[in-house]
């Protein structure tokens, strides 16, 4: 995922593809970006809205990323601390790969 060259948000932007179809447990994801004040009510109210996981996997990556690197930030390590409850399996350990570990995040900010 992202490190120390590479901000949040430009990870979550190269590797949106992969993450809209790899990303389970939503509502979990979403409660954890509202508790975080990430996502406001009305925004929370929308994701609920959406019809298909996709859409709402899309919004909240989109969402995420327009909000900047902080937002990003605070969804990479929501999705690193659930992993295994937010992520397919299949494409979790492949993400992990990419670079983005728990001991660089402090650098991103």
């Amino acid at each position: 995922m992202a490190c120390a060259q590479q901000s949040a948000t430009k990870y979550l932007s190269n590797t949106r593809r992969d993450l809209v179809t790899c990303m389970k447990n939503l509502p979990l994801i979403i409660e954890n970006l509202y508790q975080k004040k990430v996502f406001n009510d009305y925004e929370v109210d929308a994701l609920k809205a959406e019809k298909t996981e996709f859409d709402k996997a899309r919004c909240i990556l989109d969402w995420v990323i327009n909000k900047g690197d902080e937002a990003s930030y605070e969804l990479l390590k929501i999705l690193d601390h659930i992993r295994k409850r937010t992520l397919d399996p299949g494409n979790a350990a492949s993400l992990g790969r990419e670079g983005w570990q728990r001991d660089r995040l402090h650098v991103l900010l």
